[in-house]
């Protein structure tokens, strides 16, 4: 399974442990990064206790990208620069502020481990949060596949070569979800788009491997169509999720 963004995965954490009143929230954080050995986890605890002393119960996610800023919580150009950098972002939508994640490679060539360090910034809710519909969301990722495939198929450029399709593979075998129970269908949303997110974003490293420059660029205009689809997808289903969690405590 693939790798899903650290911020969904605390987001729903989170979301779980504020609902349930949980202490331990040093657990929580690591709880939701299983695979990473080293995590930096103050700052998120530190904000996740004020989130909780002051009645938040919910925690969502958003996932900008350039030009594509739909739910990211509005703030000052460092947090936007940096949620932008790591493509994510967890937040408070009853008292504001988020929580951007920061991957850090250390140690020696052949023997390096990765840090996660949590740093909190202050932002207030954007505009529109976006959809909770993760069935909508589950038709539109679906629709949006099957209109890809025809248009790849269209170019000839459906088959990736062998070596391409197991990096893809490999990909998809290597990742830990890492989630706590939640609703079925918006666990599913979350798979199909993380999936599909991965997929598209292994293929958008080998554009070099298109036949001609030009089948390369509407190759790649259809990849990033796919995975801004998908992220959206993925954005949707968290909140479903999270506002189901939030849900169960009444």
């Amino acid at each position: 399974m693939p790798e899903l963004p650290a911020s969904v995965r605390l987001a729903l954490w989170a979301t779980r442990a504020l609902v349930r009143g949980e202490s331990d929230l040093d657990r929580v954080v690591r709880a939701a990064s299983p695979d990473i050995a080293d995590v930096d986890a103050a700052p998120a605890v530190a904000r996740l206790d004020l989130w909780q002393r002051f009645g938040e119960r919910v925690v969502l996610v958003s996932l900008p990208a350039p030009g594509d800023l739909v739910g990211l919580p509005r703030g000052g150009a460092e947090f936007v620069g940096a949620a932008l950098d790591a493509g994510e972002c967890a937040w408070s939508p009853l008292l504001g502020g988020a929580l951007v994640p920061e991957f850090e490679e250390f140690g020696p060539a052949g023997d390096t481990g990765t840090l996660l360090r949590w740093t909190a910034h202050e932002a207030t809710s954007p505009v529109s949060a976006g959809d909770d519909d993760a069935a909508d969301a589950e038709r539109l990722l679906r629709s949006s596949t099957l209109e890809a495939v025809r248009a790849l198929e269209d170019l000839d450029v459906a088959q990736w070569d062998s070596g391409l399709r197991s990096l893809a593979d490999e990909r998809l075998a290597s990742g830990r979800w890492g989630l706590p129970d939640i609703d079925p269908r918006a666990r599913r949303v979350i798979t199909q788009a993380a999936t599909l997110t991965s997929i598209a974003e292994t293929a958008l490293d080998h554009l070099h491997d298109a036949p001609t420059l030009l089948a390369g660029d509407r190759r790649g205009a259809i990849l990033r169509d796919i995975a801004r689809e998908a992220r959206h997808a993925l954005v949707t289903g968290a909140r479903a999720a999270a506002l189901d969690l939030a849900s169960r405590a009444h």
